[in-house]
């Protein structure tokens, strides 16, 4: 693992370093055939620490577009969806890049969401691949489940509560997707943060474009090629 002091943070990187994305493939389709689901146990959390706002959050600095981004949030909303989305920080307000633009069909209004962080490789495939049933592939990835509010780990680093907006705005950016470099406007929803919780200043963490962000790309690519779903 290698290290990042980001805003006070350690921030933890190089999850998958010396991992081969094929055996991760392996394992996802394997899970993901079996039929039963184990059972989980609920806990409750309690953070020493407490915020409102981005001030504190764990931020990395995008040099190619010179905007800070949350280090790794996964974003689970109040209708049951896991995401991993690119959270961006401007001018002291938060942003959240929706790839879908079917995100809102079916829901009223803005959409409640909590935003955490875990290191749990088992979090990160589901959060950055296309699964039928994410909850129940979390279920069977071990038997370590042990869980808050559901699906969140009892090892968070930080939780956010927070609201997508559906109100957005538009940002001409430069993201790589494997070897592929795009240039393009962006269109990013506004993301109200209403209270940030931690007890100590150490999470993991994905850099944008580094070693970890394109081996998830080779890992949803040959999933995507091996069952047909792109």
């Amino acid at each position: 693992m290698d290290y990042i002091i980001s805003n006070g943070w350690n921030i933890e990187t190089g999850i998958f370093t010396g991992k081969n994305p094929d055996e991760y493939v392996k394992k996802i389709l394997e899970v993901n055939s079996k039929d039963a689901m184990y059972e989980s146990r609920s806990v409750r959390l309690k953070f020493r620490h407490k915020f409102h706002g981005v001030k504190y959050l764990p931020l990395l600095h995008d040099s190619i577009n010179n905007v800070d981004y949350l280090s790794l949030g996964f974003v689970y909303d109040s209708y049951g969806h896991l995401g991993f989305n690119r959270i961006e920080v401007r001018n002291r307000k938060a942003y959240i890049f929706i790839a879908d633009k079917n995100y809102f069909s079916g829901k009223e209004g803005n959409v409640r969401v909590r935003i955490f962080n875990t290191c749990s490789v088992k979090h990160i495939l589901a959060a950055s691949v296309h699964m039928e049933d994410k909850i129940k592939f979390l279920m069977n990835y071990d038997n370590n489940n042990i869980y808050y509010n559901k699906i969140i780990p009892e090892d968070c680093a930080f939780i956010i509560d927070a609201e997508i907006s559906r109100e957005t705005e538009s940002f001409r950016e430069t993201i790589s997707f494997g070897k592929e470099i795009i240039n393009r406007t962006m269109v990013y929803n506004r993301l109200k943060i209403f209270r940030f919780s931690f007890n100590e200043k150490h999470c993991c963490g994905i850099i944008q474009g580094g070693y970890d962000h394109l081996f998830l790309y080779k890992v949803a690519v040959k999933l995507g090629t091996d069952t047909g779903k792109v």
